[in-house]
């Protein structure tokens, strides 16, 4: 499929960007790349993706863990929209989540887009 003329780029993550263009770090003053920089074997990677902990049950359980020095290097990711003062909103957020595993919506989401590039062409 082309657009204006050139070739569509499809990227389904950061990561192939680049894989793509190994020099693309260098030319604009980058560090580094989250994901393909580090040795993740080196450290405990948390993460907090579908509105839980991956390494622990509750918050409560994490902020020990941490200060209590369990894991001696960490690498967080966090998403600050998923928690929230209000309760109602942490039920709304964590529903809306388990809604879109449960109903798989975001391969429902890539097949429309593949029938719809299809049929375009």
């Amino acid at each position: 499929m082309e657009i204006h003329g050139l070739k569509r780029l499809v990227i389904r993550s950061t990561i192939e960007i680049f894989l793509k263009d190994p020099d693309l770090r260098s030319r604009n003053g980058l560090w580094g790349e989250a994901y393909l920089d580090l040795d993740f074997s080196s450290l405990t990677y948390l993460s907090d993706v579908g509105i839980r902990w991956n390494k622990a049950s509750s918050t409560q359980e994490l902020i020990f863990k941490i200060v209590s020095h369990e894991w001696p290097v960490i690498y967080m990711l966090t998403h600050p929209d998923y928690w929230s003062c209000s309760p109602l909103r942490a039920f709304g957020l964590r529903l809306a989540a388990k809604s879109i595993h449960c109903f798989k919506v975001n391969r429902i989401i890539a097949s429309v887009r593949h029938v719809v590039a299809l049929l375009k062409r």
